[in-house]
């Protein structure tokens, strides 16, 4: 009894494998896999974020329910029909659902300053774009986002524009020269650590990250120590000292000596922005790689994965993906439109474009614990579509249903528009 107990349950296993190898290599769906597929994704009308009805993405406000954080991903930081689709995503939580709080993958105190103008009109919107550092924000898609919660605050109607992004410590340097600008001593400190701080830069377009060895942090924490009791004995409303405060620990951060403590320190900084918001829910915009919640690196996780643990159901993240076209990237050290790899059969894109539906919602959630035949086509890792900023292999193997909770598909992808 026993040992027919164990052949069957050895069938079983080289069915599901087998099923799912077949599923994977296999060029076109049967039309039972399309039809129960169709069942359970949720079309979507438009990209446009200026198309004012909105109706469609009442799904999504049925699924967000009273979360407080939605995190936005990108499959790369270069198309302009998912940045346009985040946009659409944002002015509708805004208007139906409250959310009033909109977190970038954007170093902070720069983000801050495009966040006076947001809200006061203070300053030239595309030189505080600009001012952010990376090119993969200068362009006209946000830009029009920038514009729009300029004129939502303009209207009374308020939403505040953040970054919880770490990589360089100019910004906080100038936010606390300025605040001790009356303050000779305590000035030329500051300037000291920035002197210390620029003899490790490898050029000035570049974070420090990894270039800091351990006796040299020492020399800068010392400085950094200096400047934290000036500030804690300074008068300073408390609303002040707590941002000085937070400046000092951006300082920190950039000369973390590895690359895996980025994600640890946005998780840390979009905390701290919630902290200052009690009664906000909040959108963060990031790439896919950063939202997501799976630890992919053994102890190490991506900042999504901080942030489930820390709000629980409170964080729901929104992975994107597209079949074909193309995006901006960076390749042979210039900025310029790259041909996108179109998906191959193996890929969820490749599965997700059979369907013939150019824009959809799917709700991962749903497929994590059926245990229908069907879902054997998703419960398998594939190949997904994963690229920053510079252009490279663009498939690797992955596990949407751990890593999202829902995924936007786009059919086809355009290069975003570069601002001049």
């Amino acid at each position: 009894m026993k040992v027919k107990i164990i052949i069957v349950l050895i069938q079983t296993l080289v069915y599901l494998i087998s099923s799912q190898f077949i599923y994977a290599q296999s060029e076109s769906l049967s039309d039972n896999d399309i039809i129960w597929l169709k069942s359970i994704i949720h079309p979507l009308k438009t990209f446009d974020p200026t198309i004012e009805d909105s109706r469609d993405l009442d799904i999504l406000g049925q699924i967000i329910g009273d979360k407080k954080i939605v995190a936005l991903g990108e499959v790369t930081h270069g198309s302009s029909e998912i940045f346009k689709m985040k946009h659409r995503i944002i002015k509708y939580l805004h208007k139906q659902h409250n959310f009033d709080v909109f977190s970038m993958e954007a170093n902070m105190p720069e983000a801050d300053r495009l966040n006076d103008y947001i809200i006061d009109g203070k300053g030239d919107p595309i030189e505080l774009i600009r001012g952010m550092y990376f090119w993969i924000w200068c362009n006209q898609e946000v830009l029009d986002l920038v514009e729009w919660m300029r004129l939502e605050n303009q209207q009374g109607q308020p939403i505040k524009f953040s970054g919880f992004d770490m990589q360089y410590y100019e910004g906080a340097l100038e936010n606390l020269e300025n605040s001790f600008k009356h303050d000779r001593e305590i000035t030329q400190t500051i300037i000291e650590l920035n002197d210390t701080l620029s003899l490790y830069k490898s050029r000035k377009s570049m974070p420090i990250i990894g270039s800091v060895s351990k006796s040299q942090k020492n020399t800068i924490d010392q400085l950094v120590l200096k400047i934290e009791n000036e500030v804690l004995l300074g008068k300073f409303e408390k609303s002040e000292k707590e941002w000085l405060f937070q400046n000092l620990r951006i300082i920190e951060q950039s000369i973390s000596n590895t690359p895996w403590d980025r994600e640890k320190f946005m998780a840390e900084n979009f905390e701290w922005i919630t902290n200052q918001n009690p009664n906000s829910r909040f959108v963060i915009w990031g790439h896919n790689a950063h939202v997501m919640r799976t630890n992919h690196h053994k102890t190490l996780l991506p900042m999504g994965g901080y942030l489930s643990n820390t709000f629980k159901e409170d964080y729901l993240n929104i992975g994107f993906a597209f079949y074909k076209g193309s995006y901006t990237g960076l390749s042979h050290k210039k900025i310029g439109v790259q041909t996108a790899e179109e998906a191959k059969v193996g890929s969820y894109e490749y599965i997700f474009n059979q369907l013939g539906e150019p824009l959809f919602l799917l709700d991962l959630r749903e497929i994590r614990d059926n245990n229908s035949p069907q879902v054997v086509l998703l419960k398998s890792a594939l190949m997904f579509r994963t690229v920053g900023a510079v252009k490279t292999r663009e498939f690797d193997k992955k596990d949407i249903l751990k890593d999202y909770d829902l995924l936007i598909f786009i059919a086809e992808s355009s290069n975003s528009k570069q601002l001049k």
